[in-house]
């Protein structure tokens, strides 16, 4: 065995099998020996997987093993095309040689894994507990979270050509995956999201650690604005997004320009009079020095100031980074003149105002995405098919 990946968490190789099914090369995880409660991370993500329905897009546990030199390791299908963060960023080759990136064919395919990424993620939102549990405990824990994606965990299986040649893109890394009740939905986490990305962590992150179905939302529309990237502007092009996004700051108003990231969106600070009356920052000049500014997890600390005889008080806007908002229009003009596909347009709008959403309640979940699909890909298909 030859290691492929050293996560800190886990370690990652391959290995072949002597089987009958499609696969003989495997992909073995292990969990590294020094990580704290390896038990319970090995139990998690195995737990996550029996309780899964299979799909087409969600990628599926061979087999789970306890040992003594190799305590804890999960053995997968090997994805010959890496992952999707290998793909958009040219480390392994392009999915085909005939086909250029803005044919017909190829963004049909970008399209169709974008839906089967969702379908897949919404067999962890709505997953049932009661065929592997029975206690009442157990069955009232009925929707699960992923909490982890992003480009590096969706798997590109570039060998699963048998209903498209370009292969076939599969939701992985279920370590992360939780399983809560109708009860606990949208909890505060005592956590927060240092366990997973954050580049692609929600704003609601930061303002209260909470955990919904929307934080997959948010991930995944990030997700798919480098996808559409990728198959839309010429090579290299994901990377020059990733940039574009570290020039705008993640906090801007009232306590000025501060922390330069890649994250999506940014927190905009401004100061309310009692009534609501937004209070401009060139009015404050010296006034707003006592602002206590804080994020990662913690509220800005709401100081009161009296200006005019009117209490203020410091209020956080997320919204899209300014770049985010511009490359995203800059996909639609490209699409518009390129593609000849009204569908890419009005997708990319939809990842915009609907999946991008930095108000929580206000994003869309995932059946209202099929829905959009069905809507707009099925139609359009049915439409191209129908006879004169």
């Amino acid at each position: 065995m030859v290691l492929l990946k050293d996560s800190g968490y886990t370690l990652t190789t391959t290995i072949q099998i002597q089987c009958q099914t499609r696969h003989s090369t495997f992909a073995l995880k292990i969990l590294r020996p020094d990580i704290e409660d390896i038990r319970a991370a090995f139990r998690q993500e195995l737990t996550a997987f029996q309780k899964l329905r299979h799909g087409p897009h969600l990628v599926e546990l061979v087999a789970a093993i306890e040992i003594a030199e190799c305590p804890f390791i999960f053995i997968f299908p090997w994805a010959e095309g890496g992952t999707l963060e290998d793909l958009i960023t040219q480390k392994h080759a392009k999915p085909t040689s005939t086909a250029s990136l803005l044919s017909r064919e190829l963004i049909g395919w970008v399209l169709e894994q974008c839906r089967g990424l969702v379908e897949a993620l919404g067999t962890i939102h709505f997953t049932r507990t009661d065929s592997i549990y029975q206690n009442e405990a157990d069955l009232s824990k009925d929707y699960g979270l992923h909490l982890d994606i992003k480009p590096s965990n969706i798997l590109y299986f570039s060998q699963e050509t048998e209903t498209s040649p370009f292969g076939t893109l599969k939701l992985a890394d279920c370590g992360l995956v939780e399983f809560h009740s109708l009860a606990s939905r949208s909890r505060k986490s005592k956590t927060g999201c240092s366990a997973g990305s954050q580049t692609y962590r929600p704003p609601e992150y930061d303002f209260n650690h909470s955990k919904s179905k929307k934080v997959d939302i948010w991930a995944m529309g990030c997700v798919f604005s480098e996808l559409l990237t990728w198959a839309i502007l010429p090579h290299g092009l994901v990377d020059e997004y990733r940039l574009a996004r570290t020039q705008d700051p993640s906090i801007t108003g009232a306590g000025g320009e501060k922390n330069y990231e890649c994250s999506f969106f940014q927190h905009h600070i401004q100061l309310e009079a009692t009534g609501g009356a937004t209070i401009s920052v060139s009015k404050l000049s010296t006034q707003t020095d006592c602002l206590s500014l804080h994020v990662r997890g913690r509220r800005v600390n709401s100081n009161t100031r009296r200006l005019d005889s009117e209490e203020l008080r410091t209020v956080e806007v997320p919204k899209l980074k300014p770049s985010v908002v511009q490359w995203i229009g800059k996909l639609i003009s490209k699409a518009q003149l390129e593609t000849g596909s009204g569908v890419v347009v009005k997708f990319l709008k939809f990842v915009e105002e609907e999946m991008m959403q930095p108000e929580r309640v206000q994003r869309a979940d995932c059946p209202r995405i099929i829905e959009f699909f069905h809507e707009h890909m099925d139609k359009a298909v049915q439409s191209r098919q129908s006879p004169p």
